[in-house]
C-alpha cells in the first residue's frame, strides 16, 4: 500500500500541465521551477563550479525518483534527462547575466 504525501491539488495540477509534447520530450510548468532552480544555483556557485550544480540536479534528480508515488508523480526517463538540462540552462544564464 503506497500513500501520498502530496495531494494533488491547484497548484500541481497546474505544475503538471503540459505545454508541449513529443517522443522524447515534454515540456510542462515544472520546466520554469527547474529553470528558476538552475538560475538560483548560479547565486551560490561560480560559472566555473558546474560541476558541483549537475551533482546536485543529479542527486535531486534521483532523490525524486526514489520518492515516485509517495511524494512525487512517476515521469518519463527522458524528462528526468530534461529537467537536468533545464536546471543547467537557468544556471548558465544567470550566470551569464551577472558577467
Amino acid at each position: 500500500m503506497s500513500y501520498q504525501i502530496i495531494k494533488p491539488n491547484f497548484i500541481s495540477e497546474f505544475l503538471n500541465k503540459e505545454i508541449f509534447k513529443t517522443k522524447f520530450i515534454t515540456f510542462d510548468f515544472w520546466m520554469l521551477v527547474h529553470l528558476f532552480t538552475g538560475g538560483l544555483l548560479a547565486l551560490f556557485f561560480d560559472l566555473n563550479e558546474w560541476n558541483k550544480v549537475l551533482a546536485l540536479l543529479i542527486a535531486y534528480e534521483v532523490f525524486e525518483v526514489a520518492l515516485w508515488g509517495v511524494a512525487f508523480r512517476p515521469e518519463e526517463y527522458y524528462n528526468i534527462f530534461w529537467d537536468i538540462v533545464i536546471g543547467m540552462l537557468g544556471f548558465y544564464i544567470i550566470n551569464f547575466v551577472r558577467l
